[in-house]
């Protein structure tokens, strides 16, 4: 009997049409040119400057593939008139850069959920970054800042830029977001709450037996997430759409994990499970430990042998000792006994949490079973200015940092 191939789905079908589809037909139209800024410009910066001022001194190119390649930056604005006050984020920006063009680096790593779920990924080459010239654009000085207001009927060039971003995009070679944990007292963190909805059914139930202790401190962090800072939960939905149905359901979630902390929730398991799994806002982090979370606990284990997770784990540990380092090897490797918060924040890049932990009294000399302590993670990473202060005896700036982030936390509805 003859084997048949199985039937193409529908999903499968329109992916080919895809590949066969002309791309220049249904490209998103440019209605503005694509100004960009040399990247030697963009490294000598010292100051950032709007669209119009660059453009009068010529620092401007209308950028096409022909020239080398673009790099699309998406960013936050952290003030309300201007993109980047205080040159913070543009500072980290030119030093990320500086380092991935350079010599001394030879591939970007992937991050740590792609290297698990995608075994075939491989890291860039840096040389990606140099073969060709780089271009980049960043909207405030790509885009018109301080045109007047069109007459009636007139479009803006703004408005213009702003339709034109899918085609920016699609002309650009690369795509980078630019986060970095930064001290500004202008950042506002003002947002709506995504809504699960298991949280009003959690509110009635209310029992502590009806799980284990590990389910319900997963559980735990996943509705501390909803009530804290949603942009850092993962799997739950994308951040800021949704909100609580009823206002006073948040209210009553508080109460109820105030009720059951001392009932069998484990805060401290809580606390780690959050920073593992990329959830370590300050907000989240304060209110774990204002629930009797040990901040210096060091009997979490971020791996266990056995199956599935244990067996991935195992593989990494030996790739780790073998010299193949990779930032997910990294955390494998240093999953055993003895870890503390502050060194799981470290090692994920959670400098926020890792501020609020140390504010809180999180131990500089702790050591895990490897020998290492906190500061020993911060080895080799751009860490903020904050950190390196604490790991020197002043936690001043930690103290700062999550009193600002804690007073911009999203708190309400």
């Amino acid at each position: 009997m003859p084997c048949q191939s199985p039937p193409v789905s529908a999903l499968a079908s329109y992916a080919r049409s895809l590949r066969t589809r002309c791309p220049e037909a249904e490209a998103s139209p440019m209605l503005l040119p694509m100004y960009t800024v040399p990247v030697r410009d963009l490294l000598d910066m010292a100051e950032m400057e709007p669209h119009e001022e660059l453009k009068a001194k010529g620092l401007l190119v209308v950028f096409q593939r022909s020239l080398g390649n673009a790099a699309f930056v998406s960013h936050q604005w952290v003030g309300h008139e201007h993109p980047d006050p205080e040159f913070k984020q543009m500072r980290v920006l030119q030093a990320a850069l500086k380092y991935a063009m350079s010599s001394s680096l030879k591939h970007i790593p992937l991050d740590i959920v792609t290297e698990l779920l995608l075994p075939g990924a491989k890291d860039m080459p840096t040389s990606e970054l140099v073969e060709k010239d780089l271009f980049i654009w960043y909207d405030y000085f790509s885009c018109p800042q301080l045109e007047r207001k069109p007459k009636e009927g007139e479009r803006s060039e703004l408005s213009k830029a702003i339709e034109s971003i899918p085609a920016y995009v699609a002309a650009s070679a690369f795509f980078f977001v630019l986060c970095p944990v930064i001290e500004n007292e202008h950042l506002s963190k003002e947002k709506q709450y995504p809504f699960a909805a298991f949280v009003c059914d959690i509110v009635q139930f209310g029992d502590c037996n009806a799980f284990n202790c590990f389910a319900w401190s997963k559980l735990l962090v996943r509705i501390l997430r909803l009530i804290s800072c949603p942009s850092a939960s993962m799997g739950s939905g994308p951040p800021g759409q949704g909100e609580f149905s009823l206002a006073e359901d948040r209210k009553k979630v508080e109460e109820l994990l105030l009720q059951t902390g001392g009932r069998g929730l484990d805060m401290t398991l809580a606390l780690n499970e959050s920073l593992t799994h990329h959830g370590g806002s300050a907000e989240l982090v304060k209110r774990l430990l204002d629930l009797r979370a040990d901040v210096n606990d060091q009997t979490f284990t971020w791996w266990k042998p056995g199956f599935g997770m244990g067996l991935i784990a195992m593989q990494k540990n030996l790739q780790h000792k073998c010299g193949k380092r990779t930032l997910c090897s990294k955390l494998m490797y240093h999953g055993g006994h003895g870890g503390t918060p502050l060194m799981l924040a470290m090692l994920t890049y959670q400098y926020e949490a890792a501020a609020c932990l140390i504010a809180e009294g999180a131990r500089l000399d702790s050591r895990n079973s490897r020998g290492w302590t906190a500061k020993d993670f911060a080895a080799g990473q751009p860490v903020p200015d904050f950190l390196l202060e604490a790991f020197e005896g002043s936690s001043e700036g930690c103290c700062r940092v999550t009193s600002i982030a804690l007073r911009n936390a999203c708190v309400e509805l």
